[in-house]
C-alpha cells in the first residue's frame, strides 16, 4: 500500500513540474509577442519601389490617379469611405499637400507631371505599430543605424512642434525612408524620392 501511495505522489509531482514548464513557455511566448508584427522581409522590397505597406498611393503615382482614388464613386474608388476627408491644400514652399486622415501626399506644383514625391504616414507602416514600436524595433529589422535629432525642416509635415523627437533614416535605392519617434515611440513614417524632393530651406510647422 505504501508503495502505491509513493507511486501516486511521484506521478502527481511529475505532472506538476510539466505544468510549470508549460506556463514558463507560455510566458516566454507572450513576451516575444511584444515585438513588431508583420512580414518584415518586404521592407526593402516595398521601400525600394517607393511604397509603404498597406497604402494604395506610392511615390511617382500621378496626382490625377490619387484624386480619382479618393474622389471616385462608391463602386470605382478603393477608399470611397474616406472621400469626405480628402483635402488638397494651397501650395506652400512649392509643395502641394493632399491629405486624408493620417496620410499626407506631396507633389511639386511646378512639376506635377512627376507625381507624388513624398508620403508622410502617421499610422502603422511596414508592420511597425504607431505609438507602440520603438527605435530598437525598427533597428532590429532595418539594420543598426544612429538615432538622431531631426531638424525643424524635416518635421514640416507635422501639425505641431513635437517634444523629444528622434529619427532613423534608411536608404533604399533612390528612396529615403525616415522613421520619427516621440519619447522613442513611432510617430510617423516618411518616404521620398531623393532625386526629386528637397526639404524646404525655410519652413514653419503648421505652414504646409
Amino acid at each position: 500500500m505504501k508503495k502505491l501511495i509513493i507511486l501516486v505522489l511521484a506521478v502527481m509531482l511529475a505532472l506538476g513540474t510539466t505544468a510549470c514548464a508549460n506556463n514558463d513557455t507560455k510566458e516566454l511566448e507572450s513576451s516575444s509577442s511584444l515585438t513588431p508584427t508583420g512580414n518584415f522581409d518586404y521592407v526593402p522590397q516595398y521601400a525600394s519601389n517607393g511604397e509603404i505597406t498597406g497604402l494604395l498611393v506610392s511615390i511617382g503615382m500621378s496626382t490625377e490617379a490619387v484624386r480619382e482614388l479618393y474622389n471616385g464613386t462608391e463602386t470605382s474608388s478603393a477608399v470611397a469611405e474616406d472621400a469626405y476627408d480628402f483635402l488638397e491644400a494651397e501650395p506652400k514652399n512649392g509643395l502641394v499637400k493632399m491629405s486624408c486622415v493620417n496620410l499626407n501626399y506631396y507633389f511639386y506644383q511646378n512639376s506635377e507631371d512627376k507625381g507624388i514625391s513624398v508620403i508622410a504616414n502617421m499610422g502603422d507602416a511596414y508592420g511597425f505599430e504607431n505609438g507602440i514600436s520603438t527605435s530598437n524595433d525598427v533597428k532590429s529589422i532595418c539594420g543598426e543605424n544612429d538615432v538622431y535629432t531631426p531638424e525643424d525642416s524635416e518635421l514640416f509635415f507635422l501639425p505641431a512642434t513635437p517634444d523629444d523627437c528622434t529619427a532613423l533614416s534608411y536608404q533604399y535605392g533612390k528612396y529615403t525612408v525616415k522613421f520619427f519617434f516621440i519619447s522613442d515611440y513611432l510617430t510617423a513614417t516618411f518616404i521620398y524620392d531623393n532625386t526629386v524632393f528637397q526639404y524646404p530651406s525655410m519652413v514653419k510647422l503648421n505652414d504646409n
